[in-house]
């Protein structure tokens, strides 16, 4: 019996995703100017990133299998907390600078595919992505509605397996695991109630 095959390989992602989020949040200020808050989102996903792998160069069954590959995130719910100052001035009088970092849980469909000896090979599998989620923001205006400019880096890993019993003789089997490292800039516009 062979070992399981595996595949190893990094590439950058050739797309990315549009975002649409939707909030509803608490801020109090704990002292003075600085002020905590928490973030509850129901996030609308666009798309998402893919790439295509290239052959790898391990021995025997653990070489990498080119081919395609993407996440195609459908959806999700993010929950974040925020640690922020307020100073006034040039940011207005609702203005704020904060750090934020967060849990999400993301729908996503990853497609995997396997270009082997002129043959191609398609998976799809559904899985529920957990990102972590870190970034610093900064918002200008009121205290009734604020406009905002962030940037955002999320990790998530995701593992899953396919394929046969992984015999010398039968259809291999092979373990995914993909690390999900994704950087962007957020665009908000935020009204109080």
């Amino acid at each position: 019996m062979s070992p399981a095959s595996y595949e190893t390989a990094t590439n950058d992602a050739e797309r990315g995703a549009g975002i649409v989020l939707a909030s509803l949040g608490y801020r109090t200020f704990v002292a003075g100017r600085l002020y905590v808050s928490s973030e509850l989102e129901a996030a609308f996903h666009g798309g998402g990133p893919a790439g295509y792998l290239r052959e790898g160069t391990g021995v025997g069954d653990r070489d990498v299998w080119p081919g395609p590959w993407s996440v195609g995130k459908e959806g999700g719910a993010d929950m974040n907390a925020r640690l922020g100052y307020a100073p006034g001035g040039l940011l207005g009088e609702g203005g704020s600078v904060y750090l934020v970092a967060g849990m999400h849980w993301e729908r996503a469909t990853v497609r995997r595919g396997s270009d082997i000896n002129g043959r191609s090979i398609r998976i799809a599998v559904e899985h529920t992505l957990r990102p972590r989620v870190v970034g610093a923001d900064a918002e200008w205006g009121s205290l009734a509605s604020r406009i905002g400019l962030g940037v955002r880096h999320s990790a998530a890993e995701l593992e899953f397996r396919t394929g046969g019993d992984g015999s010398a003789l039968g259809m291999p089997r092979i373990d995914h695991r993909f690390r999900v490292r994704e950087v962007g800039v957020q665009v908000s516009y935020t009204r109080s109630f």
